[in-house]
């Protein structure tokens, strides 16, 4: 593991959470600013703290 490499996951993880908790609060447009697929946005509102 590279000394990057747990600055990554904190990045990836904070965006994640952010990521739920638009998901959660208005699932269109998180699919608009995030980018994604409005399927894979229910998914995210879904992810529990143990999926994350």
């Amino acid at each position: 593991m590279s000394a990057s490499d747990p600055d990554i996951i904190d990045l990836n993880l904070s965006w994640l959470f952010k990521a739920r908790e638009m998901a959660r609060s208005n699932q269109e447009t998180a699919a608009v600013v995030l980018g994604l697929d409005q399927a894979v946005v229910i998914h995210i509102a879904r992810l529990s703290l143990q999926d994350m």
